[in-house]
């Protein structure tokens, strides 16, 4: 079972991270429309579809493994990311999805530890 929670761990923490880096870049390409290419763009939004794609499944699996506390932050994620959608205002849109993602990272980073009682 450890290494079940380890493994859910790992994919979460780096899905959160991918997620994080397309908000960033996104928000950078809001502010400045030459900051990213258009191949590059198109691997962003691949990138976003993929890892959005992949919480949701972790989500699921996170509900029968991991912690309460670490399912806890996961909805406390999605709930903020529902908060930030704003279609008439991008850039409130993408800054929120990216301040939800930081937050999540850091609330659920340490969680792996405590859950797998790793010292």
């Amino acid at each position: 079972m450890v290494g079940k929670k380890h493994e859910i761990y790992s994919e979460l923490l780096e899905t959160l991270y991918h997620l994080k880096k397309c908000a960033s870049e996104h928000l950078d390409h809001y502010c400045d429309p030459d900051s990213i290419d258009e191949a590059n763009e198109k691997e962003l939004q691949i990138l976003w579809r993929e890892s959005s794609a992949k919480l949701g499944r972790l989500e699921d699996l996170a509900s029968f493994h991991l912690s309460a506390r670490a399912v806890q932050i996961l909805a406390d994620y999605r709930r903020e990311r529902a908060k930030a959608r704003d279609p008439s205002n991008f850039y409130e849109w993408i800054d929120g999805d990216l301040a939800a993602a930081k937050k999540c990272l850091e609330a659920l980073k340490n969680e792996p530890k405590r859950d797998l009682k790793i010292k």
